[in-house]
């Protein structure tokens, strides 16, 4: 189960469901709940599941994941941007701590 943790005191663990047409699916119940997400999906048509992790909190956070073992290097796709800023930046990123996220950050982790 994914959990995060930040500079300051930010600690919890999300609570996974299974909704739509091969979805798994996992929403944070921490008190920063609308801030910090992880879900893992599945395309019904290759099989293909991808790790979305969403840290809309203006510090970096680790997010941990209970069960998932990911490569030591993945590639990512992500969107950045600063709070004000009307367009995210998309980047796509190889990074050997993929569960790291700046502030303000949607990454994706094909599995």
């Amino acid at each position: 189960m994914p959990s995060a943790s930040g500079a300051g005191a930010v600690e919890g663990s999300a609570t996974p469901s299974a909704s739509g047409a091969g979805a798994v699916e996992g929403s944070a119940t921490l008190s920063i709940a609308h801030r910090v997400g992880a879900s893992l999906v599945v395309d019904s048509r290759t099989g293909r599941r991808y790790l979305k992790l969403v840290n809309a909190l203006p510090r970096t956070l680790q997010i941990a994941v209970d069960g998932l073992s990911l490569p030591p290097s993945v590639t990512c796709e992500q969107l950045t941007g600063a709070v004000d800023d009307q367009r995210a930046r998309a980047t796509t990123i190889t990074t050997d701590a993929p569960t790291t996220l700046p502030p303000y950050t949607f990454r994706v982790i094909a599995l």
